[in-house]
């Protein structure tokens, strides 16, 4: 299969699962998009062990981690120390 048929295939059931992950509508664009990007730069790494779908889906998973890491949340004590905690700890 060609990959502009895997990706015809395989991206709205991707937009639909980032979209789950992030819940925003631009992210989960970028996202997206990203992965497939990465997905067609190292096809040749792609061995078959698991299902195309399943490989996709962990680069994007991967992404997203990476994405949430980015973020992070501050949390300043009453006794003046400080918490940071990168929200991907919530989410995977």
């Amino acid at each position: 299969m060609e990959f502009d048929e895997l990706y015809k295939n395989y991206l709205p059931n991707l937009k639909s699962y980032l979209y789950r992950l992030v819940a925003n509508t631009e992210d989960m664009e970028d996202l997206a998009q990203e992965t497939f990007i990465r997905a067609y730069k190292n096809i040749d790494s792609f061995e078959g062990r698991s299902s195309f779908k399943t490989w996709i889906f962990t680069i994007a998973i991967n992404l997203a981690k990476d994405h949430y890491n980015a973020k992070t949340l501050i949390y300043l004590h009453g006794d003046a120390t400080i918490t940071i905690v990168g929200i991907a700890s919530f989410y995977f």
